[in-house]
């Protein structure tokens, strides 16, 4: 399986040459806009990480000893 990840002005485009479930080819479409006047790019992010997570088979599960997670944190300097 290939997969390209191409960077567009508004977000990114995933394209599997074979995946994993069907074995045809697939594209996702993962854009980011304007939440109010926040740019809603790291949530877009974390939608792309955990496409890929899925699509490599890395997630595991809740038992497993170890398993992949992607998601959004504080930052730990940030006021407010």
């Amino acid at each position: 399986m290939k997969i390209t990840i191409t960077e567009m002005d508004n977000g990114w485009l995933v394209y599997v040459d074979r995946h994993p479930n069907t074995d045809n080819p697939s594209s996702v479409v993962f854009a980011y806009g304007e939440n109010g006047c926040k740019p809603t790019t790291i949530q877009t992010g974390v939608d792309l990480l955990w496409e890929l997570i899925n699509l490599l088979d890395l997630r595991g599960g809740r038992y497993d000893k170890e398993r992949a997670m992607a998601g959004i944190e504080q930052g730990d300097k940030h006021e407010g």
